[in-house]
């Protein structure tokens, strides 16, 4: 699997953003209320990325775009950030497409579609503490130790 060229910017101007794809199957039940499962808690998902490059970096970019990732094909890691920091991610092009337009006399702007394999979610303790961070600790033990002792007591 090949990785993003180093001398490709990464996909950090604006328009970045990113769409999450479902991860909860539903079932409706005749005569009753739907039912909701949790299929996945790693949801994939779909950015909308674009990057300012020189004329070379354009050249860099249709050259891996056609005989790296195959059209776009082809998974390949890019660094992404999803909402904690950049980090390595596995990633192709949807619907195999990207737009190159003119921006000024010696810079383009591509941009395209990106989907992301799989964007891992925080789990219960790491969302509380990304939440709290250290005051977590604290709350807890005056939550057992103090409030819920003086509500019984």
């Amino acid at each position: 699997m090949y990785s993003w060229p180093e001398k490709l910017p990464a996909f950090l101007i604006s328009g970045y953003g990113y769409e999450d794809q479902d991860g909860m199957d539903r079932t409706e039940v005749d005569g009753s209320y739907e039912t909701a499962t949790v299929r996945t808690r790693h949801i994939g998902s779909t950015f909308q990325v674009a990057s300012r490059m020189t004329y070379c970096q354009l050249r860099l970019w249709e050259g891996f775009w056609a005989y790296r990732i195959n059209h776009g094909q082809a998974w390949f890691i890019l660094n992404l950030d999803v909402g904690k920091g950049l980090s390595e991610h596995t990633a192709r092009f949807a619907g195999a497409t990207y737009t190159a337009r003119k921006d000024g006399l010696l810079h383009w702007i591509v941009s395209g579609t990106v989907e992301v394999e799989e964007k891992t979610v925080y789990g219960y303790e790491e969302t509380m503490y990304a939440m709290y961070g250290e005051d977590l600790a604290g709350m807890l033990h005056e939550l057992v130790h103090v409030t819920l002792p003086g509500i019984w007591g």
